[in-house]
């Protein structure tokens, strides 16, 4: 029997009014589609737009498949599930996909009036449309297989998915590679609290890096590989934003975010990034994010 080819297909969910600041991506081999991430609920126009041009309507996905469970990679989920289409995701999480009242009363909290522009609210799934896969687990979907990885670091829910393809392999990373700033190699690090664990993350990308896998799909955004170096340079930057973050909590014992935001701008520089793009896809509310994971981390 002939294997149908697998093809992946980004989709640009113009997330907070961006290019290329967030994507789902559309899996197909012959009959079989399957979604990686869905987006916030925000975006969800967005994605059946993209789904649309593909040929492809919700009624036709055939699984779920999420890396966590932050409203810009799953707030959407509760639109696509179905009886043919179940979300898969880390079992820390399945509850909350479940009942999302603590995740949209977090993100209220930090959004306020903005939210149901920005992210939107997610809907809860029914429960037996929720699958918990744990730590090294296959999942089928039609002729896809994909094995959980767990990353965390980002968070303590975190999988990066692995997707083989003959002899080729996939990652479809989450934030367990950080984000990257479009058109550029320059990684951008969502040390966000509660849950951020510098140990944890630096053992998630040796774990990356070990599938030796062609292609890494970053949730923001798009196609790396290991091979170009992208997961030492993660590393450089993730470390290297800790560093400077320890320095401010001893030196100031507060967050200093025009100091901040001037030092990332110095290693975005590097990278051939400008202000104003950078500006663009790192917000106020990154920095203090960033802080307040590095300082919530110091104080465990």
């Amino acid at each position: 029997m002939t294997q149908h080819e697998v093809n992946i297909l980004p989709i640009d969910l113009g997330y907070m009014g961006q290019k290329e600041a967030a994507g789902a991506f559309l899996v197909t081999q012959g009959e079989t589609r399957c979604l990686v991430e869905s987006g916030p609920a925000a975006c969800l126009e967005r994605l059946m737009a993209g789904l649309e041009s593909a040929g492809v309507s919700a009624h036709d996905l055939n699984g779920l498949i999420l890396t966590h469970i932050h409203l810009d990679h799953a707030g959407a989920s509760g639109y696509l599930t179905s009886d043919h289409c179940h979300a898969h995701v880390h079992p820390r999480g399945v509850r909350h996909l479940i009942d999302p009242e603590r995740l949209n009363a977090s993100a209220l909290r930090v959004f306020g009036a903005q939210l149901e522009s920005e992210l939107g609210v997610m809907k809860s799934n029914q429960s037996q449309r929720v699958k918990e896969v744990s730590d090294g687990t296959s999942v089928s979907i039609g002729s896809l297989t994909f094995k959980a990885l767990e990353t965390p670091g980002h968070a303590k829910h975190h999988h990066a998915w692995i997707l083989k393809d003959g002899e080729k392999s996939h990652v479809f990373c989450g934030d367990a590679a950080g984000m990257r700033i479009p058109g550029t190699d320059f990684p951008t690090i969502p040390m966000v609290p509660p849950e951020f664990d510098l140990e944890a993350w630096e053992q998630s990308l040796e774990a990356i890096q070990s599938t030796g896998a062609e292609s890494l799909w970053l949730t923001h955004y798009g196609r790396a590989t290991i091979e170009s170096g992208f997961l030492d340079s993660v590393r450089i930057e993730l470390n290297a934003e800790v560093d400077f973050l320890k320095d401010m909590i001893t030196k100031n014992g507060a967050h200093l975010p025009e100091e901040h935001r001037a030092w990332h701008q110095n290693r975005a520089r590097a990278y051939g990034v400008s202000y104003e793009t950078l500006a663009a896809y790192c917000q106020p509310g990154f920095y203090r994010a960033n802080y307040d994971g590095v300082s919530r981390w110091l104080s465990q």
